[in-house]
């Protein structure tokens, strides 16, 4: 077993690449299709406890996620700016004066 998760080591950076995931798990692993279903299973349910950290793509989708989902609420740290008025303030009279 130790040989064959070398190999998969040695070929992780060519995975997705030259060889799929399928490929490395069925012929290098040699997990059968119910092998391969309960680690599937087994690996979601360890994710979801906490136990396997999401990977950089999993945290990326999730942060657009959360984008998308706050898109639209205004920020708590915003000023509320009064948009009830256009109309300019009223300027103070200009003072009569001479002429120079």
């Amino acid at each position: 077993m130790q040989e064959r998760l070398g190999l998969v080591a040695t070929a992780d950076p060519y995975i997705g690449k030259y060889y799929s995931v399928d490929y490395i798990r069925r012929k290098i692993l040699r997990q059968t299709d119910d092998e391969v279903n309960e680690q599937d299973k087994l690996i979601a349910a360890e994710k979801e406890a906490g136990l396997i950290p999401p990977t950089e793509q999993e945290m990326q989708i999730a942060q657009m996620a959360i984008d998308a989902e706050n898109k639209g609420q205004k920020s708590e740290i915003e000023p509320e700016i009064d948009t009830s008025s256009v109309e300019a303030p009223e300027s103070p009279e200009v003072p009569k004066g001479g002429e120079i």
